[in-house]
């Protein structure tokens, strides 16, 4: 009852007679209870009043219960059984350690990983038993001999460089991809083994399911496994696979292979920790990830031994297939006269060769592309010349009937130490080790490569090096063909001797001479060239800072901004220039790099930066922080400055407590604000900046000098001892930087597919054949993306997403890359729309055209309407009862007069879309198709079609309200256009399409030439007057010339003759980036060449042809150098005929109001310019250095003192017998923005 107390009724159901037996039941009326007692007699006392009494003299029993938590590896796991108590599981196979099966269990170095890897891909751990344990280990026997026959018996360690890609498991072909050190971890020596494991592994589970950690000569597969509980929760499972130790205690412990489970990545790495000795040498580990790309079916017997003894082909990567091989091709040859100077010019073949096998070692050459082998053929020739000292000039070789004098070097004649980077290799050489006939050079070969791995098949002149990488044989020849002019070095890899011999005597000169093979053998020793660190903070400094008290430090510079160097009148009132540049300097480096050098230039470019200001607000104007110029380049930086004005205000001394002092305007400010301007007494200007926790402002007084402090209260009150009284100001100042995004890492899921389909990874199969999707995380008319622009970037994200395809796989993308493409596309939009002068929607041929991706910087031109038509025909209309009977009478022919006219041909077909869209890729490899509003991109790869919707769409590619952003694949074209049309709305479905063809290409972002100016000297000056070139040639007082090496004539050029109006534009260009004054020639080179790509690009986008194009038909959007620029070209600012005079005056009246333009006939172009009070004439045609033409020289600058002088110049040079016409065409350079370029200073400082 509600006492606690037991109850219950008895009810009689019956009487019998004397001896029947009343017969009762009872009926509950309490529920079961929990009680609670003070003490322990209320407890017994109660117990006891629920006791019958009856049984009050029973023997009692108390027993004592403990319950035990519940900890992992307590219990059997499936075949798992308990190792640790809360720690780990284990599951030990059925064979030991000294089974016949497994002789090299523990020498199969790379073999059983990834044999336990594809097992762990395929059976989940659950199902795992002993004898999937014992499997395992066979297979990896049995896949090391797959990688490295029984038959060699010598170097017979498998490592990731000869593991094979594509193996046989279980009658099943299996192909993997091992991603060499997707992680590498650095041992910490104040740290244990077992943390620094932790870490390592624990990272790498983040984005990772499968992988291989070596340290030193162990390996270890690891892996993760979610496992999903009766209860539908998911717990996270990690998995490695153990080799037992041969010393184990019983016979249990014998087992060879054992599978550990864990809760967590730390009980992995203290089981890997504990197989690895602590002595043992490596100062790092690596985990390679492992993924397997596809499992064939069981196949026959007979059919598993063809697919044995087939050949296996390697990825192509950058090479083309080329019968049993393929290839890759450079951009130049050897004996290229552009390139290389003729003191070496086709006589780098030894160096070439040795170089080809040294990049090799620290290079795969499954991967090399276009410009690694350029880079060969450099490196080459630089070695050449060297070791062109060694070459024995009294030696002669035969050369048919007469005697020849040798003039190029042999393998044996290079030093035996040279250096490419940072890498040195010594070289043994064995001259001469074979030798073959022509005819026997297969047998030679097989016989060469089962004792060496890379040699130099040499005959006279030719010099081919050879060297094995797994079963494929590559060689290199760094000459163009004989049979082929126009050919280029190439590098070539095949899959037998045969094939690599019957390419090898293609390259011979002599097919009867005897050919000489050398043994070589190269070591890599890697030379750090990191200066060793100092001890730069010490009780007295902290690295240049000397110590000025407990809370500052001071570093002094050697300039004071009234020093003699600068204009009179400036001296003393550069502090807001200089207060700006110290905060630009200020996130350029870091305070323990800044020296007295730097504060100098802060203070020379913060003086030019002020002067530029001050003559911008006109004379007598002294600029304040807010009067500052906010966009300028600074060096190769291009610098945006956002000013914010008067964050914070007040006196210096607190007196009006309604008044902030500095102490507490400096402290507020630091909260919010990391760098900025104090304004003392409306004349001084002091930049602050904030860096982790110290505290830094440049003091612009007597020798500028930079002070560093622990608080914002000691930086306060060192100013108020200098400064007790006035008024305060503090502006922020926000430097803006361009971020490139991070490449998004794929992590591709397992797959099985057919071999004529490409692996799923993250896409997901679509219902029918050979189709699938892959959907973001959001689309673009999300509310992450700015409303005035939501949903109208479609052009610009299709166009962005082509781009995409060309630098990742599209197969491999992931939801993060399509999100990366919204967010690229938007920023492309938001620019288009800027400078483009069009708001809403865009069309593709309206986006910019040069756009990045990460440090990728692409080019993509379209081309307008490639093919168009009509999307589907309308149903007809219903017919209406009574209308359409009355027959309209026919109109009476009006009478002609005079000629009869033809009919107009009748209009060529309407090509519907379906028709369309075969007829685009019958020609074509991308495009955008638009019709309406609707937009997607399409392109094919791989064999399948793919296209790309940046709109909200459902897991099946259609309109969805809550949907996101996808891309698709199709094998076949129908139902892609099912999916287009089901997309299409309304009037769409019948309206007008069309396709844009889209050419997207991957630019090579090189260093201008350095201008000539001493490197040692400060850099980046604003507008400075840099010391004049000395290249130019003066003629007389008044006019020089600098001759450049090459013209738009040359050799190699694209479109040779017709470039000269690009190349003016170019021109222009430069002279935004540097000063004419200061050009070399190797500037004039890049400016030629740099032309001739703008001239193909024009070409192309305007279909012109061959001919000189006028300025309207230039793309005003192109990369010069590192540089992207954007230029406005004005339509014929002045125009006359081709005389001195008239010249002349144009030019006068042409430069009052702009500085830039192009000077061009009807087949001709020159660029002018206008200087600090000079002329200048850019020529693009052969002139020497004179000026004057002439078959034998180059493009050449003119500069002038007086106009009249470059009209002469150029009326003379056009030498037109009939007076032609001129059109001077004013040119702006509206943006220049720097793109990223890993080259150094082309003049070496």
């Amino acid at each position: 009852d509600i006492a606690g107390v037991r109850v219950g009724e008895e009810k009689k159901s019956g009487k019998g007679g004397k001896e029947g037996k009343e017969v009762a039941t009872v009926k509950v009326k309490g529920k079961c209870c929990v009680l609670r007692f003070s003490d322990v007699d209320d407890l017994v006392g109660h117990f006891l009043g629920n006791v019958s009494p009856l049984k009050k003299n029973d023997r009692f029993t108390l027993r004592h219960v403990s319950v035990v938590e519940e900890l992992p590896g307590v219990r059997p796991w499936f075949e798992f059984k308990p190792e640790e108590a809360g720690r780990t599981w284990v599951l030990r196979g059925t064979l030991t350690s000294d089974s016949e099966e497994l002789e090299e269990a523990k020498a199969t170095g790379m073999a059983l990983p990834v044999a336990v890897l594809i097992t762990a891909s395929e059976i989940p751990p659950h199902v795992w038993t002993p004898e999937t344990v014992d499997d395992v280990l066979q297979e990896g026997n049995e896949y090391f001999a797959w990688c490295i026959p029984p038959e060699r018996e010598d170097d017979r360690d498998l490592t990731l460089e000869r593991l094979k890609k594509v193996l046989f498991v279980k009658g099943r072909r299996v192909q993997v991809k091992v991603e060499d050190s997707v992680l590498v971890q650095k041992l910490q020596l104040e740290s244990l083994l077992e943390d620094n494991l932790v870490e390592g592994i624990s990272e790498f589970f983040r984005t990772k399911q499968f992988g291989i950690l070596q340290l030193g000569d162990v390996l270890v597969p690891v892996w993760r496994f979610e496992e999903e509980l009766k209860d539908k929760t998911k717990v996270m499972g990690y998995y490695c696979f153990n080799l037992t130790s041969d010393n184990a205690g019983d016979l249990e412990e014998t087992a060879a292979g054992r599978v550990i489970r864990a809760v967590n990545p730390a009980e992995i790495a203290r089981v890997i920790a504990a197989r690895i000795d602590p002595d043992a040498e490596g100062t790092e580990f690596f985990i390679h990830g492992f993924e397997v790309l596809g499992i064939g079916e069981i196949l026959s017997p007979e059919d598993l031994e063809n697919e044995m003894k087939a050949p296996i082909m390697p990825e192509l990567n950058a090479y083309r297939e080329v019968d049993d091989g393929a290839c890759i091709n450079g951009s130049f040859d050897q004996a290229d006269v552009t390139i290389f100077k003729q003191k070496t010019r086709d006589k780098q073949q030894a160096a070439n060769a040795l170089t080809a096998l040294a990049m090799r070692q620290f290079y795969n050459p499954h991967l090399w592309y276009q410009e690694v082998v350029d880079d060969i053929l450099k490196l080459g020739d630089q070695l050449t010349f060297v070791n062109l000292g060694n070459l024995e000039v009294g030696e002669e070789e035969e050369g048919g009937e007469e005697m020849i004098r040798r003039d190029y070097l042999r393998p044996s004649e290079i030093e035996d130490t040279f250096s490419i980077g940072v890498n040195k290799f010594s070289l043994n050489l064995e001259e001469e080790k074979m030798k073959s006939p022509p005819s026997e050079l297969p047998q030679v070969l097989e016989e060469f490569f089962n004792e060496n791995s890379m040699g130099i098949v040499r005959q006279g002149r030719v010099m081919l090096p050879i060297w094995q990488e797994g079963d494929v044989f590559f060689t290199m020849d760094p000459r163009s063909r004989q049979d082929d002019p126009k050919s280029t070095a190439s590098v070539s890899w095949f899959l037998s001797i045969p094939s690599l011999s019957s390419s090898l005597l293609q390259s011979i000169q002599n097919p009867n001479e005897e050919l000489l093979i050398d043994g070589v053998e190269l070591e890599n020793e890697f030379a750090s060239r990191i200066a060793e660190e100092t001890d730069a903070v010490t009780e007295d400094q902290w690295h240049g800072f000397l110590k000025k008290r407990e809370d500052l430090w001071e570093l002094s510079g050697p300039l004071s901004i009234t020093d003699e160097k600068f204009p009179e009148d400036m001296r003393g009132k550069q502090t807001p220039g200089i207060a700006v540049v110290a905060t630009i300097f200020s996130k350029i480096y870091e305070p323990q790099h800044w020296t007295p050098e730097i504060i100098e230039e802060v203070v020379v470019t913060g003086n030019k930066l002020y002067e530029k200001s001050a003559a911008r607000l006109g004379e007598g104007e002294n600029p304040g922080v807010n009067d500052i110029i906010t966009e300028f380049f600074l060096s190769n930086r291009r610098i945006n400055l956002m000013i914010s004005d008067c964050v914070q205000a007040g006196a210096i001394f607190k007196g009006d407590p309604k008044v902030p002092d500095l102490a507490s305007g400096v402290e507020k400010f630091f909260q919010d604000h990391q760098c900025g301007v104090l304004t003392l007494q409306n004349s001084t200007h002091i930049p602050l900046w904030k860096y982790k926790e110290y505290f830094y402002y440049l003091l612009p007084l007597n020798n500028v000098s930079v002070l560093r402090f622990t608080s914002p209260e000691s930086l306060s009150s060192h100013l108020v001892e200098m400064f007790p009284e006035g008024d305060f100001e503090i502006s922020g100042v926000e430097v803006v930087d361009w971020n490139k995004l991070p490449p998004w890492k794929h992590d591709p899921s397992v797959a099985v597919r057919p071999k004529n389909l490409p692996p799923l990874n993250a896409f997901k199969p679509l219902e029918g054949d050979a189709r699938a999707i892959l959907s973001g995380s959001t689309h673009q008319g999300s509310e992450i993306f700015p409303w005035g622009i939501r949903d109208k970037q479609t052009s610009a994200n299709c166009v962005v997403a082509l781009g995409m395809g060309v630098i990742k796989d599209p197969i491999t993308w992931t939801k993060k890359i399509l999100d990366e493409i919204l967010v690229v596309g938007t920023s492309l939009h938001e620019e288009s729309v800027k400078f483009g002068g069009r708001e809403g929607r865009l069309r593709a041929e309206e986006v910019v055209r040069i756009f990045h991706i990460g440090k990728n910087v692409l080019t993509a031109d379209v081309e307008v309407e490639t093919v168009k038509g009509q999307v589907a025909l309308p149903p007809p209309e219903p017919e209406v009862k009574g209308k359409g009977k009355a027959k309209k009478k026919p109109p009476k022919p009006k009478k002609k007069k005079g000629k009869q006219k033809r009919a107009p041909p009748p209009p060529p077909p309407v090509i519907f879309l379906e028709e369309g869209l075969g007829k685009f890729f019958e020609g074509n490899r991308a495009g955008v198709l638009t019709t309406g509003n609707y937009s997607v991109a399409l392109w094919r790869d791989q064999g399948v079609f793919f296209m790309f919707d940046p709109r909200s769409r459902d897991n099946r590619g259609l309109v969805a309200d809550s949907g996101t952003a996808c891309v698709m694949w199709f094998a076949c074209l129908e139902p892609l256009y099912d999916v287009i049309l089901a997309n299409l709305e309304g009037e769409e479905k019948f309206g007008l399409y069309r396709i844009n063809r889209v050419i997207v290409r991957r630019n090579l972002i090189e260093g201008l030439p350095a201008p000539a100016f001493d490197c040692s000297m400060t850099p980046g000056l604003l507008g400075s007057e840099n010391i004049a070139s000395r290249e130019f040639n003066p003629l007389d007082e008044e006019v020089s010339v600098l001759l450049g090496n090459i013209s738009m004539f040359q050799r190699g050029l694209h479109s040779r003759g017709f470039q000269s109006t690009a190349i003016a534009v170019v021109a222009i260009v430069m002279a935004g980036l540097h000063v004419p004054s200061t050009w070399t020639p190797a500037i004039v080179d890049s400016i030629v060449r740099a032309g001739d790509e703008l001239h193909r690009d024009s070409e192309r986008s305007a279909r012109a042809g061959a001919r000189c194009l006028s300025p309207s038909e230039l793309l005003t959007c192109f990369v010069v150098g590192d540089t992207k620029a954007r230029v406005s070209i004005h339509q014929h600012t002045a125009a006359g005929i081709v005389q001195v005079q008239d010249l002349t005056e144009a030019l006068g009246l042409f430069f009052r109001h702009h500085c830039t333009g192009i000077l061009h006939t009807p087949n001709f172009a020159v660029a002018v310019m206008q200087h600090c009070g000079k002329f200048y004439l850019v020529d693009a045609a052969v002139r020497n250095s004179q000026g004057r033409p002439d078959y034998s020289g180059g493009a050449c600058v003119i500069r002038c003192e007086r106009i009249v002088r470059i009209a002469r110049a150029f009326v003379s040079n056009c030498n037109y017998k009939v007076p032609s016409v001129y059109t001077l065409n004013a040119v702006d350079i509206l943006d220049l923005k720097f793109l990223a370029s890993e080259q150094s200073c082309a003049s070496g400082c």
